[in-house]
C-alpha cells in the first residue's frame, strides 16, 4: 500500500492494488492514502493497512512453491 516492500496481512485492498500497477514510495503511499484515512475512521480494516512481522528490508520476492520446498527439505524425515 505504501510502495515499499513490506509484510502484510491481506485484505481486499491490498488484493486489489497487487493487480495494477504499484508507484514508488510516497506517491503510492499519498494515492492509497486517499481511501485509507477515511477506511479508518469508519472501521473498514478491509481498507487499511495491516503490517506484519519486522524486517520488511530483508524480504525478497520468492515463489511460494520455491519457499516451502526450501522449509521442507530443511525438516527432519
Amino acid at each position: 500500500m505504501s510502495g515499499r516492500l513490506a509484510r502484510g496481512i491481506p485484505n481486499r485492498a491490498m488484493t486489489l492494488l497487487e493487480a495494477e500497477e504499484i508507484l514508488p514510495f510516497p506517491a503510492q503511499n499519498w494515492l492509497t492514502g486517499q481511501f485509507r484515512t477515511p477506511a479508518a475512521a469508519q472501521g473498514r480494516s478491509d481498507l487499511v493497512s495491516q503490517w506484519a512481522g519486522q524486517s520488511a528490508a530483508l524480504a525478497t520476492r520468492e515463489d511460494a512453491a520455491d519457499v516451502f520446498a526450501e522449509l521442507a527439505a530443511g525438516l527432519p524425515g
